[in-house]
C-alpha cells in the first residue's frame, strides 16, 4: 500500500471517529438537559412536599396544644363527674 493510500485510509478514519464523537458529543448534551429539567422538576416537588409537611406539622402542633389544654382544665377540675358533665362545664368556661 502506498503513503497516499495509507493517508487517505488514516483521514477517513479519523473523519469517521470525528463524526462519532460529535454525534457522542450532541448525544450526552442532550441527555444533559434532560437530566437537568428532571432534576429541575424534583426540586421543584421536593420543595412542594416540605411546604405541605410543615403545614401539617403546623396543624398538629396546634391541636395537640388543645387537647393538653383541654387535659390540664380536667385535671384542675378534680372531680369524679361523667364526661359529658365535664364538656358542658369546659362549654361554659369558653
Amino acid at each position: 500500500m502506498t503513503n497516499e493510500r495509507k493517508e487517505v485510509i488514516d483521514m477517513t478514519v479519523t473523519e469517521n471517529e470525528l463524526k462519532e464523537l460529535r454525534e457522542s458529543n450532541a448525544n450526552l448534551i442532550a441527555e444533559r438537559e434532560n437530566l437537568q429539567k428532571k432534576i429541575s422538576e424534583l426540586e421543584k416537588s421536593l420543595k412542594s412536599e416540605k411546604e405541605n409537611y410543615n403545614w401539617c406539622f403546623k396543624v398538629y402542633q396546634r391541636e395537640k396544644d388543645k387537647v393538653l389544654s383541654l387535659a390540664l382544665i380536667i385535671k384542675a377540675m378534680k372531680c369524679e363527674k361523667s364526661i359529658s358533665t365535664i364538656i358542658e362545664n369546659i362549654c361554659s368556661m369558653v
